[in-house]
């Protein structure tokens, strides 16, 4: 009888090394290289709101040029 029982714990144990190697290793493959995808996108991210920044700087010198202008016009 314990032989029978060690035999079927190890068994399961296989059916269950397999199962890690086969669905587990590759759901953990898939997320490692999405994970990477993020990682090489972050760069341009950071520099896409430092030039959101900059031209939200440049439209308000652009606005406030505009209305120096008008004034100026105006003042003729």
């Amino acid at each position: 009888m314990k032989a029978s029982s060690e035999q079927l714990r190890q068994e399961i144990m296989l059916d269950f090394n397999t199962v890690i190697e086969d669905k587990v290793s590759k759901e953990i493959r898939l997320i490692a290289e999405q994970h990477s995808d993020i990682v090489a996108r972050l760069p341009y991210v950071e520099e896409q709101a430092e030039i959101k920044s900059r031209v939200r700087v440049l439209e308000r010198v652009v606005s406030n040029l505009g209305a120096e202008i008008d004034k100026l016009k105006k003042a003729e």
